[in-house]
């Protein structure tokens, strides 16, 4: 108890003194999980939880399914923890993975409640309480998540990294795999300086490069592959919201530019928006501001850690959550089939997003260092000056 009171008391804390700040959001979005998950189950139109009963029909052994071995593994799991027949066991599960996510990503976090910090949990209880309250395969990537934001510095933390979405990939998405080359290929790129146009180039070269390569992997284009997960969507009044980039052509170099478009409609879901829906509007307007704030920190804005400094001066575990939610969002425009699907992969690495867009500083070693090596006022070094 003492940890953790200790704990919450650094959330609450900020450069200049303790204030009531992050540990009270952060009590704020526990409390409010559960009964917000009530309220979800009670209000959510049937869509939100086909996935959920099929896990439940499974965990049950009501129903084997023979060719996707990956709702096979998530059933007998939820089973094997005695929620086969307990629905709020299963929303207790997702909502205290939820909680353990969400905590290192504020505890590295700096100043208090801002805006744009009851913004992105607010965000995140919502679309947990929607997605992750229930059976799901989604829950089972928080671990991943919180093994990201909390392991060590070194060989030994990426390890501890790469065993974690390993394990994820071998029992529940295979494509997983993918996010993880990507992680360490992000992670190589950035190994001696963070530059941004590396980061970008290298993302941009995934897409390209597994675009080209998929037919001799797959056997067939990744656009085909997407239009056949949405065969039986297409008449489905459910599904409204597929992710269709523009068809440009039937070769690598048109469908390489088509996946690149649909990466950036992920960050920037314009056709969501034109659907006309007042609904969809204001989920395109928050997906957008989530990556921007995110982008912000990251990328392009004051202060961002790919800043082009020294990777040494860079705190690791902001590095390996920025680094591995881009991973994630470079697999998902590849293989999502709408955005539905999109917000509810999503959910569950939003905690990486968070602890990327609350950091004030990014650079906080060779802060620190430049700090100590300033004299101080009245010295030697001083008077010269």
């Amino acid at each position: 108890m003492n940890r953790l009171s200790a704990s919450l008391d650094r959330l609450r804390r900020t450069p200049s003194g303790p204030v009531e700040g992050l540990g009270d959001l952060y009590v704020a979005a526990v409390v409010a999980l559960l009964p917000m998950i009530v309220v979800a189950r009670a209000l959510l139109p049937d869509r939100y939880s086909y996935d959920s009963n099929t896990i439940a029909s499974i965990a049950r052994r009501e129903y084997h399914p023979f060719e996707d071995t990956s709702y096979l593994y998530v059933g007998r799991l939820y089973e094997f923890l005695g929620a086969a027949d307990r629905p709020w066991l299963a929303a207790l599960i997702g909502s205290s993975f939820a909680a353990m996510a969400l905590y290192p990503a504020l505890l590295g976090a700096r100043g208090p409640v801002t805006l744009r910090a009851g913004f992105l949990v607010g965000l995140y209880v919502v679309t947990v309480s929607a997605y992750l309250g229930q059976y799901s395969k989604e829950v089972w990537v928080l671990p991943v998540v919180f093994v990201v934001l909390v392991a060590g510095r070194g060989l030994r933390g990426e390890l501890a990294i790469v065993a974690a979405a390993l394990t994820y990939a071998y029992f529940f998405r295979t494509y997983w795999a993918l996010i993880l080359v990507v992680y360490v290929g992000l992670r190589i790129v950035t190994s001696s300086a963070l530059r941004r146009r590396r980061v970008v180039g290298s993302v941009v070269g995934v897409v390209v490069g597994v675009t080209v390569l998929a037919p001799v992997a797959l056997g067939e284009s990744i656009q085909t592959y997407r239009q056949s997960v949405n065969l039986d969507r297409v008449l489905n009044p459910d599904a409204t919201t597929l992710i269709a980039p523009p068809e440009l052509g039937a070769n690598p170099i048109a469908d390489s530019i088509e996946n690149v478009v649909a990466l950036v409609e992920l960050a920037v879901p314009v056709p969501l928006a034109a659907l006309g829906s007042p609904q969809y509007l204001v989920f395109a307007v928050v997906i957008v501001a989530m990556w921007a704030l995110f982008a912000r920190s990251a990328v392009w804005g004051p202060g961002r850690l790919l800043d082009g400094g020294p990777a040494r001066d860079a705190d690791p575990k902001l590095l390996r959550a920025a680094l591995f939610a881009i991973a994630v969002l470079t697999t998902q425009c590849l293989f999502e089939p709408d955005y539905g699907s999109y917000l509810k992969h999503l959910t569950p690495v939003m905690p990486l997003l968070i602890a990327v867009a609350l950091r004030s500083a990014s650079r906080p070693a060779a802060d620190a260092r430049a700090e100590a090596a300033r004299p101080a006022p009245g010295s030697v070094g001083s008077a010269r000056e």
